[in-house]
C-alpha cells in the first residue's frame, strides 16, 4: 500500500525537517547528503511522482547508483540513515532520535488543526458535544433576517456544509 498519498505537503515537510535535524545534530553534515533531489557525490533523498514512490541513491556524473525506491518516506528515510550512519548502533540512534521528533511535531500539527477545527466550528456557532461515540459536532442553527440555515460538521467523516430550512 502505498502511504504516500494520505500524507499532505505539510506532513512531508515535516518528515523532511525532522531528518534534517537529526542528521544536523548528529554532526552528520550536508556534504555527505541531500533531502531534496540529485546532487552530485552525495546520498540523496527524491520524490519520483511519475510512480509515486521515493528513492535513495548515490548520485555521480549524473547517474542515480544504488538506487532504491519506497512506497513511503519513512523507510526511504530509514535506508537514508543506514547509508550515513556508518554502523548499525548509529542508525538505530537516528532512528530513535527522528521518531521521538515526528511524534513530537505531530502532535503539533494535530493540535494545530484541532484549533482551527475549533475556531470554525466557534465561527459558524457549532456546539461540540462528547457522547459515548466520542467527540462530534452537532446540528446548530442559525438565522439571520433573511434565510435560516442549519451549519453542520461531523468529526466522524469530516463531512461539514450548510443547510437551508
Amino acid at each position: 500500500m502505498n502511504l504516500s498519498i494520505f500524507m499532505n505537503d505539510e506532513y512531508i515537510i515535516n518528515y523532511l525537517s525532522c531528518a534534517e535535524r537529526v542528521l544536523d545534530e548528529s554532526h552528520i553534515t550536508k556534504y555527505f547528503y541531500n533531502l531534496f533531489g540529485y546532487s552530485d557525490d552525495k546520498v540523496c533523498l527524491d520524490y519520483d511522482p511519475a510512480n509515486a514512490t521515493w528513492e535513495i541513491y548515490y548520485g555521480f556524473r549524473d547517474e542515480k547508483e544504488d538506487l532504491q525506491s519506497f512506497d513511503n518516506p519513512h523507510d526511504a528515510i530509514s535506508e537514508l540513515f543506514e547509508r550515513l550512519a556508518g554502523s548499525k548502533q548509529m542508525k538505530e540512534k537516528l532512528e530513535w532520535k527522528f521518531k521521538r521528533y515526528v511524534r513530537q511535531s505531530m502532535r503539533s500539527i494535530q493540535k494545530k488543526a484541532y484549533l482551527e477545527t475549533v475556531s470554525a466550528a466557534q465561527y459558524l456557532g457549532l456546539e461540540r458535544q462528547i457522547t459515548e461515540h466520542g467527540e462530534q459536532w452537532v446540528y446548530c442553527p442559525i438565522s439571520d433576517d433573511t434565510q435560516n440555515h442549519n451549519f453542520y460538521a461531523r468529526e466522524d467523516d469530516g463531512e461539514c456544509g450548510v443547510e437551508d430550512q
